[in-house]
């Protein structure tokens, strides 16, 4: 059922609802969902936000979000991670709308910026973050494309993203092909100096998107799933489906 819709600067918006999940389009295409009644969103949303517990969520975390879309895996973040402090930045206004309006994200928890994500990061000199999410994207012909790159400009774009991470910073990528998640894997792998030294990759059978999650120290799915454990109870664990499987970045 469509809630709400807009037409603005040339892009059309709904946004849907399908039983509780609250879902984003613009164009047509579905950027976004969000299901506020359960600890899952379904779908690629969950695997941008569950990655975190690599990291032990009860210290301290300075969180970057590029690309905000309607805010789902924010706003997960934000009600599981109560130590999270979270800054999204999206080049789309209505995204931000949404993401307040109808997921409900909290002013005081969550610094949402309206800019151009690539030239924020580019430009940025703040602290650093222990956890990045690159979930850049714009639509063509009906499709979903990565708005930059990792290879492009001979890696600059990722490099960059590694010169804002915490030493012990973690990376969490939504490639949107095999080939960009191999691009991403060969830069995380063998690029020099500070290389990432260990990382997964992560894949929902029902979408073509490959979620790659890199480190600059070694990671164990039995942390994950003594974090996970710790922070949403003991019977969290097995939040991903049989399908649903981590594997080492190769």
């Amino acid at each position: 059922m469509i809630i709400w819709e807009r037409q603005h600067a040339g892009n059309h918006y709904q946004v849907r609802t399908a039983g509780a999940s609250i879902r984003l389009y613009r164009n047509q295409v579905f950027h976004s969902q969000y299901h506020g009644g359960r600890l899952l969103n379904g779908g690629v949303w969950d695997m941008l936000w569950l990655p975190l517990f690599f990291r032990q969520p009860d210290k301290p975390l300075r969180v970057l979000v590029l690309g905000v879309g309607a805010g789902a895996a924010i706003k997960k973040i934000s009600d599981y991670v109560p130590s999270a402090n979270i800054t999204g930045v999206d080049i789309d206004k209505i995204h931000l709308y949404v993401a307040r309006r109808f997921v409900g994200l909290d002013r005081r928890r969550v610094r949402l910026i309206h800019a151009d994500a690539i030239d924020w990061l580019q430009n940025y000199n703040g602290p650093s973050f222990d956890l990045i999410i690159d979930d850049l994207f714009f639509e063509h012909e009906g499709e979903p494309c990565r708005a930059i790159a990792f290879a492009a400009n001979k890696g600059r774009w990722f490099r960059r993203i590694k010169a804002c991470l915490t030493p012990n910073g973690l990376l969490i990528a939504n490639c949107v092909s095999s080939r960009e998640a191999r691009s991403l894997v060969s830069g995380a792998l063998c690029s020099l100096p500070s290389a990432f030294s260990s990382g997964y990759t992560l894949r929902e059978p029902n979408y073509e998107n490959i979620i790659c999650i890199a480190s600059r120290r070694p990671l164990t799915l039995a942390d994950w799933r003594d974090h996970l454990a710790s922070a949403l109870g003991q019977g969290a664990s097995p939040v991903l489906s049989p399908t649903q499987k981590f594997r080492r970045l190769a």
